[in-house]
C-alpha cells in the first residue's frame, strides 16, 4: 500500500536516474512511475492523484509551464507539488515556471543524492502539513487522496473510521493528564496492531482512521474494541470502576450517568461494493459507525455484514417515550409539548403501570419521577429496566421530586433532573438522548 505517489516525467540525466529510482522506491512508503511524455501524464493525473511530479524539461519538447498552470487550475482538491528541472535556468526561466504553477526549480547539476533528499523532504513537508498537528498522523486530506487513488485504480482496499466515545466527559472529571494518558494507550495500541503497509491516521483528538487490506478490516476492529475494552477500566479510579460509569455533573442541580470510555469502529471496503469517491466511502464508514455506537461498549460494525443481514441498521420511525409521572398536570404538560415535537408519547401515574407498559411494547425513553403517591418505587422501576436484555439501550431520565442524584444514578437512570427544572431544559436532553 503505497503511501506517496511521485510521477516523474521526462528522463533524468543518466546519473541521476539510478539514485531517484532508489530513494523514490521505497516499499510502502514512496513510490516513483515513470512517464516519458507530457501528454502521458495528462491522461493519467486523474487517476493516479500524485503527492509530487517531477518535470525534466531537457527531455520533453511539449510546453511544461502550460501544464504547471493546468496543474494548479483543475486540480483543486488534490493538487500535487510540482518540481521543475533542467541543466541550467536564468532567474527570467526560474520566475516563469514559478509563476505558472511550480513549488521548486533544481537544476541537474547538483549532486544526485542531494537531488533525491530534496524531493523527499517536499514529501514529508507535505505529510506534516496534511498531518494531525499533535500526533503527526495523516489527517484527512492525505486518507480521502490515498482512498480516491485506490478507487480510481480499482486496487483492493478496506477502511474503518474509530471514534472515542464519552471521553469528553472523562476530561472533564479526571483533567488533561489522565486524558491524554488514554490518547497515548489508544495510540499505542494502533501502532501495535495497525503494522506496515497498513496506515493509521488521526482528524481530531478522539476520531482515527485506518487504510488496510478488506481480509484484515474485520480482525483488526474486533482486535482493537477486545484489547482497548481490556485496558480502560484501569484508568479509573477503584470507587468509579466498582460504581461502572461516571457522573457527569452538567450544573448544581442536574447530573448525568455516562458510560465508560470506548471505541465504536465503522467498517466498508471495496469488497463490498462499487464506491464512486472518497466520500461515499466515508460517508458508510459514518453510518456503520453510528451502528456500531448504539450497543454497550466498545463495538464495531461492517457494511460486509450490513449486506449480508447480519447487521441492521435501525430504520427511521416515530421515538416513543413512556412518562411515568404522579402530577397529572405536568403529564399532560410533557405529553402534549413532546408530542408537537414528533414523538409519540403513553403516560401513566404508577410505577407498576410503568412497568406493565414496557412488558407489552418497546419505548425509546423512560421519564419517570421516583417518587408517585408517596410512594418511591422508582428506584427499582430504573433496576428492573436495566436487568432487562430487550430494554437495555432505552434511555432514562429521572424527573426527581426526591434530590437524590447517587441514588437515582446508581439505579440505573441516565439523567438526574430534580424538580423543579426548566422545561427547554429537559427537551434539549430528550433531544439529545434520542436524536443523536
Amino acid at each position: 500500500m503505497t503511501f506517496q505517489l511521485v510521477q516523474i516525467i521526462g528522463t533524468p540525466p543518466a546519473e541521476l536516474t539510478e539514485v531517484l529510482r532508489q530513494e523514490l522506491n521505497q516499499e510502502a512508503l514512496v513510490q516513483a512511475i515513470e512517464m516519458n511524455t507530457i501528454q502521458e501524464a495528462k491522461e493519467s493525473l486523474p487517476s493516479l492523484l500524485p503527492d509530487l511530479v517531477v518535470l525534466f524539461l531537457d527531455s520533453l519538447d511539449e510546453n511544461a509551464a502550460l501544464f504547471c498552470q493546468e496543474v494548479r487550475g483543475q486540480m483543486t482538491e488534490h493538487r500535487p507539488i510540482i518540481v521543475v528541472s533542467s541543466a541550467t535556468a536564468n532567474k527570467d526561466q526560474r520566475i516563469e515556471y514559478f509563476l505558472s504553477g511550480a513549488d521548486d526549480y533544481l537544476t541537474t547539476d547538483i549532486e544526485s543524492e542531494e537531488f533525491a533528499v530534496r524531493l523527499l523532504v517536499h514529501l514529508r513537508r507535505n505529510v506534516e502539513l496534511l498531518s494531525n498537528s499533535q500526533t503527526r498522523l495523516p489527517g484527512l486530506p492525505l486518507f480521502s487522496r490515498l482512498i480516491q487513488r485506490k478507487i480510481n485504480l480499482e486496487l483492493p482496499w478496506a477502511f474503518l473510521l474509530v471514534e472515542l466515545n464519552n471521553f469528553a466527559v472523562y476530561n472533564e472529571v479526571y483533567g488533561k493528564i489522565p486524558s491524554e494518558q488514554i490518547l497515548k494507550t489508544l495510540a499505542s495500541l494502533l501502532k501495535s496492531i495497525i503494522l506496515p503497509p497498513d496506515i493509521v491516521g488521526q482528524t481530531d483528538s478522539e476520531t482515527f482512521l485506518v487504510l488496510t487490506s478488506p481480509e484484515k478490516a474485520e480482525r483488526i476492529a474486533e482486535h482493537m474494541c477486545s484489547q482497548f475494552d481490556d485496558v480502560v477500566s484501569n484508568f479509573y479510579s477503584d470507587k468509579d470502576q466498582k460504581r461502572g460509569y461516571l457522573i457527569s455533573v452538567v450544573n448544581e442541580q442536574i447530573s448525568q450517568r455516562v458510560p465508560f470510555v470506548c471505541l465504536s469502529i465503522g467498517v466498508v471496503s471495496s469488497e463490498n461494493r462499487n464506491f464512486r469517491n472518497y466520500m461515499s466511502v466515508f460517508n458508510s464508514a459514518l453510518e456503520m459507525k453510528n451502528i456500531a455506537k448504539g450497543k454497550y461498549g466498545s463495538n464495531w460494525a461492517s457494511e460486509r455484514l450490513k449486506l449480508t443481514g447480519s447487521i441492521t441498521a435501525e430504520p427511521e420511525r416515530v421515538r416513543r417515550i413512556l412518562i411515568a409521572e404522579g402530577d397529572a398536570a405536568l403529564a399532560f404538560l410533557l405529553k402534549s409539548t413532546l408530542e408537537m415535537q414528533g414523538y409519540q408519547i403513553e403516560t401513566c401515574i404508577s410505577h407498576e403501570e410503568a412497568r406493565s407498559f414496557m412488558e407489552r411494547e418497546y419505548f425509546d425513553l423512560l421519564l419517570v419521577d421516583p417518587l408517585i403517591h408517596g410512594e418511591t418505587c422508582g428506584w427499582d422501576l430504573c433496576e428492573w429496566v436495566r436487568q432487562q436484555e430487550n430494554l437495555k439501550m432505552m434511555h432514562i431520565i429521572c424527573i426527581s421530586s426526591v434530590h437524590d442524584r447517587e441514588t437515582a444514578l446508581g439505579s440505573g437512570a441516565d439523567l438526574y433532573l430534580p424538580k423543579p427544572f426548566e422545561l427547554t431544559s429537559l427537551f434539549t436532553w430528550v433531544d439529545k438522548f434520542l436524536k443523536r
